[in-house]
């Protein structure tokens, strides 16, 4: 009788793709598109596609505003499971930082994801207070319409700014 036991075959249930993962909103600001890392991770290859097929138009700045708010949340659980498709879309991210025809608030935001991730997306008060003056700057000038302010904006980091503040990391620039 045992003999027979041994001799049946077991049944294998079917493995199934497990359901994407929610995201904490608990302490978030998450809009009603982005709800799973998957969101995310297709956001990001959605501007990167964007940056390098030149698509640069005000949804790629809404975009880029977006992806660079999730992931200052969410990018270390990115990184651990998708650093693969990360590490192709920064190559993007940093060739679109680099390129002219791209508005100045979208090049500061793909700088501060660049710098992020360069600091294992640890981030500073000091580098949140930075970041926030150039974006603010940026609104003022753009208020301004000066062309001359406009051309020094397109100078990183900013003439006239001062890093004593932020220590060594930015005397390289």
């Amino acid at each position: 009788m045992a003999t027979a036991q041994l001799n049946r075959a077991r049944t294998v249930k079917k493995l199934e793709k497990p359901r994407p993962l929610k995201l904490n909103q608990r302490n978030s600001t998450v809009d009603g598109r982005i709800t799973t890392v998957e969101d995310i991770v297709s956001l990001i290859d959605n501007v990167a596609m964007q940056l390098t097929n030149g698509f640069h138009d005000r949804t790629l700045q809404m975009n880029v505003i977006s992806m660079c708010s999730h992931l200052k949340l969410y990018a270390n659980q990115l990184e651990a499971i998708y650093k693969d498709q990360l590490d192709r879309a920064f190559v993007a991210i940093r060739n679109g930082s680099q390129d002219d025809r791209l508005d100045l608030t979208t090049r500061v935001h793909l700088l501060e994801l660049i710098e992020l991730r360069a600091k294992q997306w640890r981030h500073t008060d000091s580098m949140d207070v930075y970041y926030m003056q150039k974006l603010s700057h940026l609104d003022n000038v753009a208020n301004r319409g000066s062309p001359r302010y406009t051309y020094q904006l397109s100078i990183v980091p900013f003439i006239g700014d001062d890093f004593t503040d932020f220590g060594a990391d930015f005397g390289t620039w």
